[in-house]
């Protein structure tokens, strides 16, 4: 079973937030700590979050970072509940 979701990342308002060309030092200051961190090639990192969210089951989003900036082309916004 997935683990509980914790953390500003599930507070949909703060995906709002994310802009194209911030740091991962910022995006984390919004969002919080990522589930996981994985590197990518040379350039690229990507931030999961993802768990359980009450009433919206299994959540999960992504950011990729490349060169230690937001692409935002390349954001996968989690989806919640109304």
């Amino acid at each position: 079973m997935p683990s509980a979701a914790q953390g500003d990342w599930t507070i949909p308002a703060n995906w709002d937030r994310i802009e194209e060309g911030m740091s991962e030092e910022q995006v984390v200051g919004i969002l919080g700590p990522p589930t996981k961190r994985e590197e990518q090639f040379l350039s690229y990192v990507q931030l999961f979050y993802e768990g359980e969210v009450e009433g919206n089951g299994f959540i999960s989003g992504s950011i990729t970072l490349e060169r230690n900036q937001v692409a935002a082309w390349m954001t996968d916004r989690p989806v919640f509940n109304p």
